[in-house]
């Protein structure tokens, strides 16, 4: 058997903690790598949790328990751990305590802490001041002090993804599915769809799939390199009214395409709610001059897939090349779209119809 480091695991108790111990100031640590001063000091919870200051407060704290608990004090002075020290003194860094300070002063801590622990017995006594308990072991204080040093890691692993977007277990090892930014955004989103449906009482099957402005961005890009990959590129693009505006002109600005037409075609008229037939509203495209054209025809979803359908035919009738480009595809639509950014079985929140029409703006349409 061997450790996730590819050494052989030890035996020896000592040691095992000892190994333990080290990874999660190794881990700690390497949180500080890359960020700026500026960064590692943000406080990016309303506690004011920052990178530099988990560290001063760990190599703090082991200072204390693998030393003065055990007639060993760290030889340095630690003013923000006085009895007189402000509140929180050692959970931030002042602007004279680089992140080189902090970090070399938690090495020095380490030498020391390393030092008391070869030197006692995993039974050798000792006495915790700010415990209400009778002595502890040296065991019982590395368990102690272990937990400590991962479970501030853990913080250190969430301050820093808010701060740059950093993630991994440590140097080299990301611990974390192998996907890109969209994968994550997307998956981020479905989380944040679940959640919705228990808050509104629901058990999370009716969860939403929610496209975000951001993931939105990267969708008509991708959708975009989709049909340059393809080698097939449009005249003109059509965007079919009201959901595929959006898209239409996301995607044709993404393909460099100035020739833009929409066709206002209504079907959907609530969350599960149909017309008879989808149909053309006007103002109506002047699709006269379409013939020998290839024409791009891009909606936000196929979901019964009649809609596209409906315009695929119009366009085909009037002598266009076509083709069609949908953000998602349902798995019982009758058309299956040329360019599909992708599939799902869910009802779609879009960004521009999460929230409904301003106040008034119904009646002032008409």
């Amino acid at each position: 058997m061997t450790t996730s480091e590819g050494a052989a695991a030890p035996s020896d108790p000592k040691t095992v903690l000892r190994r333990y111990l080290q990874g999660g100031r190794d881990a700690l640590l390497w949180k500080l790598e890359g960020a700026s001063e500026q960064d590692v000091r943000r406080p990016l919870t309303p506690t004011g949790t920052n990178l530099l200051g988990l560290v001063k407060h760990v190599a703090s704290t082991e200072a204390g328990y693998l030393g003065e608990v055990f007639g060993r004090p760290f030889p340095e002075p630690l003013p923000w751990m006085d009895d007189d020290a402000e509140d929180n003194a050692d959970m931030w860094a002042t602007a004279d305590e680089s992140v080189a300070d902090v970090a070399d002063l938690y090495r020095r801590v380490w030498a020391h802490s390393d030092a008391t622990i070869e030197a006692l017995d995993l039974e050798a006594a000792g006495h915790v001041p700010w415990w209400d308990t009778d002595d502890v072991t040296l065991h019982r204080v590395l368990v102690h002090v272990i937990a400590e040093t991962h479970r501030h890691a853990g913080h250190a692993d969430i301050v820093r993804e808010l701060v740059d977007g950093a993630v991994g277990l440590r140097d080299g090892v990301s611990n974390l599915p192998d996907h890109d930014a969209t994968w994550w955004a997307s998956y981020r989103a479905r989380l944040e769809s679940v959640a919705e449906a228990v808050g509104r009482g629901g058990d999370g099957k009716d969860a939403r799939e929610i496209l975000t402005w951001d993931l939105f961005g990267r969708a008509a890009r991708e959708l975009a390199e989709q049909v340059v990959a393809s080698g097939w590129l449009p005249d003109v693009v059509v965007a079919v009214a009201r959901g595929g505006l959006v898209p239409g002109g996301a995607v044709a600005y993404a393909l460099g395409s100035k020739g833009v037409g929409t066709l206002n075609v209504e079907f959907y008229t609530d969350i599960g709610q149909t017309l008879a037939d989808p149909r053309v509203l006007p103002p109506f495209m002047d699709t006269g001059d379409m013939g020998g054209q290839r024409a791009l025809v891009v909606d936000d979803v196929a979901d019964s897939g009649r809609t596209l359908d409906l315009v695929l035919k119009m366009l085909t009738g009037h002598g266009a090349e076509v083709r069609s480009a949908v953000l998602y595809t349902k798995p019982r639509s009758i058309v299956r779209p040329d360019y599909s950014w992708r599939d799902t079985d869910r009802w779609i929140t879009f960004p521009w119809s999460a929230e409904p029409p301003v106040e008034g703006a119904g009646d002032a349409v008409g």
